[in-house]
């Protein structure tokens, strides 16, 4: 049986409040390449909003599309729609069987969207469904509170979802390892100007890291800015010295979000990153969640255990969520014992 990790990335896009549209469309003018993906079985209740919001953790959110009527199955379907997907085929299967509320969601990439006329050569306008779609402006997107806001260079779990090859090999490939030492000057440190302004948090699960931004909103903390910092931590950017004080010293209103929070003062931070491995050669009648979830348990620690349901399309594979110490791919096999055999 194969344990195998996947390379990914993701950034994030914030919802707007109290917006009565049915979708929420990409600023074509400024968005890069577009890769839309139809998505079936939406929970019943949910807006475009929600929609965006739960996605973001695959990538750069464009646009959301909800269609009025339902499929002849009668399931809620929609599009979205995100910028710069390096792997659509791993977006896709990255999205496939991923759990919204109680629902599994169905996803395929729209191969005759005319927003994929760079990856399948055809076009076509597939706007349907008696719905409406809205734009999501290019990276900054603001919430009522202006709780997190994303701009221009910042990056936000920037290698969870999309593939980059290159970054992959020099990473995990041991022949590819560099064997030579590079002096650093002991006057350098890097952020200075965030002393005073920043503080380090480990969040206490991969829920609470992705939704941060959110819970910030809802307990109207303003004027601060998210940056990942791998792993479950987080850096949080304040405007001003005395906020960055004053929620350091607020434990009522974090102390259910991380384990601890610091002031950021150049410190050395021990490496942590998240890994999305696979399972594959799992016997069918032994691939029970508790079974994948104690085999990958011996590589790392779970943050999303396997969500296997017999009502999936794809049995064969399962994907897992761990936080790992160090950067090396994983790849290894373990054996199964049942029964004797």
């Amino acid at each position: 049986m194969n344990v195998g990790e996947e390379g990914e990335r993701w950034n994030d896009v914030l919802p707007k409040k109290n917006n009565k549209n049915k979708g929420i469309k990409d600023d074509r003018s400024r968005s890069g390449n577009i890769s839309k993906f139809y998505i079936t079985n939406l929970p019943h209740g949910c807006n475009t909003w929600d929609v965006a919001d739960f996605v973001k953790v695959f990538g750069e959110v464009s646009g959301v599309y909800i269609a009025r009527k339902k499929d002849k199955e009668g399931r809620r379907f929609g599009c979205v729609s995100f910028r710069n997907v390096a792997d659509v085929k791993e977006m896709e299967r990255a999205l496939n069987g991923t759990k919204m509320g109680g629902s599994k969601l169905i996803a395929n990439l729209a191969k005759f969207a005319k927003e994929n006329v760079g990856t399948t050569g055809k076009r076509i306008d597939n706007t349907n469904g008696n719905g409406k779609e809205i734009h999501i402006p290019h990276q900054e997107v603001k919430s009522h509170s202006n709780a997190f806001i994303n701009q221009g260079n910042g990056k936000l779990f920037s290698e969870l979802f999309h593939k980059d090859h290159n970054s992959s090999a020099r990473v995990s490939d041991p022949m590819l390892e560099s064997k030579c030492t590079i002096e650093i000057s002991d006057e350098t440190s890097a952020f200075k100007d965030l002393i005073g302004y920043a503080l380090i948090g480990r969040c206490k699960d991969l829920i609470i890291l992705r939704s941060l931004n959110l819970l910030l909103a809802e307990s109207r903390i303003k004027g601060v800015t998210l940056s990942y910092l791998g792993g479950l931590s987080m850096l949080l950017k304040f405007d001003e010295e005395d906020a960055c004080s004053n929620f350091l010293l607020d434990h009522s209103v974090w102390k259910e979000w991380f384990f601890n929070l610091e002031s950021w003062n150049c410190q050395s931070l021990p490496f942590e990153r998240l890994a999305w491995v696979r399972i594959l050669g799992v016997p069918k009648h032994l691939a029970d969640n508790d079974v994948l979830n104690n085999v990958t348990e011996h590589f790392g620690k779970i943050v999303h255990g396997s969500q296997l349901e017999t009502e999936d399309g794809d049995l064969s594979v399962s994907w897992i969520g761990l936080l790992v110490g160090k950067g090396n791919r994983i790849h290894n096999h373990v054996s199964l014992k049942w029964m004797d055999k």
